[in-house]
């Protein structure tokens, strides 16, 4: 399903990975770029049951051929699954089709310049949003997607001096710069969006827990505040 024309500054990555799609797993599991992709999956799975399990609507960002989307569908009420990417969706709805899971509905959509309709309990990403020509702007718009309550969660790249030469290379095969965080500016950027309950994690190359080639994160959509109880016992 599209819901927009993916815009032209967009399109390099589009057919990338339109390219890439058929040996996308492969590469992300069986080559050199497989221990970013396994700590993700590890840090998912450490999450998988205070975040998905049981979960009502999530939101996926990025979604490529569905290695999280998948055990996710199988453990919520459903998954909308977003990507710039025709064949990355192909191949995660050949898979969902394959084992029977129907509680997935996929959007082919840059999700910066597309609107997403509902609501929903969790938002994800999963080495998604280095791509994101402007992550605050978007940051606020996914977590006014989000339920009062709602869990935005995401492994993104950390700034880092090691990242520099990863952005380096990158580029050259993508022809794109990947942009990279620091925690305070990510933990800034939520909270402007309206996020309390932040968590930041850094992963990967940490030493005494600095460092790290990854950030995760977790923060909640902040919950509307009660009256006060002056005001409600003036109303009796």
């Amino acid at each position: 399903m599209s819901c927009t024309e993916i815009p032209n500054a967009v399109r390099k990555v589009e057919l990338f990975y339109d390219d890439l799609a058929p040996t996308y797993d492969h590469e992300q599991f069986q080559t050199a770029v497989s221990l970013s992709k396994r700590k993700e999956c590890e840090l998912f799975s450490a999450r998988f049951p205070e975040l998905f399990a049981g979960a009502g609507r999530v939101l996926e960002v990025g979604a490529g051929t569905g290695i999280f989307t998948i055990p996710i569908a199988r453990h919520c009420r459903e998954v909308t699954a977003v990507d710039i990417s025709r064949n990355m969706l192909g191949v995660l709805e050949r898979k969902a089709a394959a084992e029977g899971i129907t509680n997935i509905r996929t959007i082919l959509c840059d999700v910066e310049k597309s609107g997403i309709e509902g609501t929903f309990s969790v938002i994800c990403a999963f080495s998604s949003l280095e791509y994101m020509s402007d992550l605050p702007r978007l940051v606020r718009k996914l977590v006014g997607r989000l339920d009062p309550g709602g869990v935005l969660y995401f492994i993104t790249a950390r700034r880092s001096f090691l990242r520099f030469f990863i952005q380096m290379g990158n580029a050259v095969r993508q022809k794109i710069w990947l942009k990279a965080y620091g925690s305070r500016e990510m933990r800034k950027m939520l909270r402007s969006a309206g996020c309390d309950h932040i968590e930041i994690n850094t992963h990967l190359f940490t030493v005494l827990n600095y460092g790290g080639m990854l950030l995760e994160v977790a923060a909640r959509r902040a919950m509307p505040e009660e009256p006060a109880k002056e005001g409600r016992e003036r109303r009796r």
